[in-house]
């Protein structure tokens, strides 16, 4: 299936993300005792889950199939006791890893040649360490480094040459980025660079990594793996569409957007 097309059997993947979402504390109840969907009017027809609610749940309630849980994912980068966790299976995951790899591909190719360094403040490294394991896993090479916004953070990214640099900490200025830097991957809109090759990645805790965007204008959506809604009000509505051990239905975000294509959105103040 070609990268960021909503899969043709949309509905029998909702369907058992329903079905999977019925077994859980948390759903069950507000499901009204249905066990799967036929249509995407059933489908649409079923309350949002604001995103406060979805990241505060218990995480025992959240679960639908506790046996097949292979790893937790700390919400937060694990610094936000808190937020529920995300729980996977090694496809999930798999799955997950993948959508930032591609994203990433795009842009330059991760082999055994390239470097990579993420930069983080502390709050955040457990995340960076997290970005440089989906691009080690990927092929390249990855190093982590914690930014407390001393020099030091420069000399480090001067030694390693990095072709790659994440930018996961607010105080890493572009223009002390190496010569070496081929690409700035960043967050959310956090960073807006003018002198490299930037790849912002849409995402949320607990959903994952939804989207990205050369320009930080249009973002593209992986409406391969997520289905995509609009509420009422422009916010966007996200169900991962693979869930299966911690589904997630109609997760309403506090992002406003525009759609500009089946997969391309505007995000708006």
């Amino acid at each position: 299936m070609p990268a960021y097309k909503t899969p043709d059997n949309l509905i029998e993947l909702l369907d058992r993300v329903v079905r999977s979402a019925s077994r859980t504390a948390y759903y069950g109840p507000r499901l009204s005792d249905a066990t799967g969907i036929a249509t995407l009017d059933e489908f649409r027809a079923i309350p949002p889950t604001p995103l406060s609610e979805f990241q505060s749940r218990s995480l025992r309630d959240t679960l639908a199939d506790p046996g097949n849980v292979e790893w937790i994912v700390g919400a937060g980068g694990g610094q936000s006791p808190k937020r529920t966790p995300m729980v996977e299976n090694a496809d999930e995951g798999a799955i997950r890893y993948d959508v930032l790899a591609d994203a990433v591909k795009e842009h330059i190719v991760l082999d055994a040649s390239t470097v990579c360094a993420a930069v983080s403040t502390p709050e955040r490294r457990y995340f960076a360490s997290e970005v440089a394991t989906i691009l080690i896993a990927a092929g390249a090479h990855a190093h982590v480094f914690t930014d407390e916004g001393r020099p030091r953070t420069y000399e480090r990214l001067n030694l390693l040459g990095p072709q790659v640099v994440v930018m996961l900490s607010p105080r890493l200025e572009e223009d002390r980025l190496p010569r070496t830097t081929k690409l700035a991957i960043t967050f959310n809109g956090e960073h807006r660079l003018k002198r490299h090759a930037q790849l912002d990645v849409y995402h949320i805790d607990g959903l994952g990594f939804l989207g990205h965007s050369s320009d930080l204008d249009t973002y593209t959506l992986n409406s391969d793996v997520y289905y995509f809604e609009q509420s009422e009000d422009g916010r966007l509505i996200v169900t991962p569409i693979y869930g299966r051990v911690q589904p997630a239905l109609r997760v309403l975000t506090e992002y406003r957007v525009e759609f500009v294509g089946e997969s391309r959105v505007r995000f708006l103040e």
